[in-house]
C-alpha cells in the first residue's frame, strides 16, 4: 500500500478450526489488509501455522487452549482462539494493547492516514441458559472498558463474533450495551448471502 493511504480494509472472521478454513483465510488476504480471527482451536505452541496463510501476512493473537492443555489429557473438540493477520507493507502501525485472560478478546491500536483506532476482536460464549454465563460476559465487557479507558481519544472499534443477537431480550446484548454507550457505539449488522458462485453483502448501521 501507498504511504499516502486513506482507507483500510478490515475484515472478522470465525474459522471454526484452523484446518477447516486455512485455504478460505488466503483467500481473504487477496482482498483485505487486517482480518480479525476467532476460533482457530490452536495452541499457542502452533501459533507458527498463521505464517504460513500468506507471504505478504503477519500474525498476532493467543490460544484459548493452554489452560486446558495443562490439565492433562484432551477430551472434547479444541475451541476458542483469537488473533489477526495483518498486511506487513500496509503504512500501518498496529501494537497490541492486551489480551483478555481467556482468549476471549484481542486489543489492538491501529494508527494510519493521522487516524488512531482502538479495536477490539471478539470472540463471546454462547449462552447455555446457566447463571455463570452473566459472570462470563461481565468479565469480557470489564475488560473492554478497562482496556478503553487506556486510550482516551482513540475511535473505538468491536468486532468478532458476539454469539448473540442485538435485541433486549438477549441476556449477552443487554450485558454488552452498556459498552454501547460508554464508548458511545453504532450496532452495523453485516449479512451475507451465497448463491452459487455469487455473494450478496448487504448491512446497516443503528444508533442504541
Amino acid at each position: 500500500m501507498a504511504s499516502d493511504v486513506v482507507s483500510l480494509r478490515v475484515c472478522s472472521f470465525n474459522m471454526h478450526g484452523f484446518n477447516n478454513s486455512a485455504a478460505y483465510l488466503n483467500e481473504l488476504c487477496s482482498n483485505n489488509d487486517v482480518i480479525f480471527i476467532q476460533e482457530h482451536w490452536l495452541m499457542s505452541t502452533l501459533l507458527f501455522k498463521f505464517d504460513k496463510i500468506h507471504d505478504d501476512f503477519a500474525f498476532i493473537g493467543c490460544s484459548a487452549m493452554d489452560n486446558k492443555c495443562e490439565q492433562g489429557l484432551l477430551s472434547g473438540r479444541p475451541f476458542g482462539g483469537v488473533g489477526i493477520l495483518y498486511r506487513k507493507n500496509c503504512s500501518v502501525k498496529i501494537s497490541v494493547a492486551g489480551y483478555h485472560s481467556e482468549g476471549r478478546v484481542i486489543a489492538v491500536t491501529l494508527s494510519f492516514a493521522n487516524q488512531h483506532l482502538l479495536c477490539f476482536g471478539v470472540y463471546m460464549p454462547c449462552d447455555d441458559g446457566k447463571l455463570h454465563y452473566c459472570d462470563k460476559m461481565s468479565d469480557i465487557v470489564g475488560f473492554i472498558e478497562s482496556i478503553a479507558e487506556l486510550y482516551p481519544g482513540y475511535k473505538c472499534l468491536v468486532l468478532g463474533d458476539f454469539n448473540f443477537e442485538c435485541d433486549s431480550f438477549n441476556r449477552g446484548y443487554r450485558e454488552f450495551i452498556r459498552v454501547i454507550h460508554k464508548m458511545h457505539l453504532c450496532v452495523t449488522v453485516w449479512i451475507v448471502t451465497v448463491l452459487g458462485t455469487h455473494i450478496h453483502i448487504t448491512h446497516w448501521t443503528t444508533k442504541v
